[in-house]
């Protein structure tokens, strides 16, 4: 039958906000999309894609880096696999929120 199969958005806690102590949203959104592509004979391809959701402000000031993150993050799919990259994607955001955070105070 070819085509698109199931595809789910996976999310878990609201992402971590790196400016606490502002009113605005300043945070950001790593959506991970997990699509099944299954061809006429029945061969399943995961295909998993980052979709970054950075606030204008932070963008601005590491525009190669948000450019560059779905592919990198593919990369790491090839080179990683599945639950390691997801692992390394969220350690680093998180590593990062808490050397802005440090930073900040």
């Amino acid at each position: 039958f070819g085509g698109e199969g199931p595809s789910a958005a996976l999310k878990g806690p609201p992402p971590p906000k790196c400016h606490p102590k502002t009113q605005t949203s300043a945070g950001f959104e790593l959506m991970i999309v997990w699509k099944i592509y299954v061809d006429e004979e029945g061969r399943v391809t995961p295909v998993l894609d980052l979709l970054p959701r950075i606030p204008v402000q932070a963008v601005q000031n590491k525009q190669a880096a948000v450019e560059n993150g779905p592919q990198c993050f593919r990369n790491m799919l090839l080179l990683l696999g599945i639950e390691a990259s997801i692992e390394s994607l969220i350690k680093s955001v998180a590593e990062k929120c808490t050397e802005h955070n440090r930073k900040s105070t």
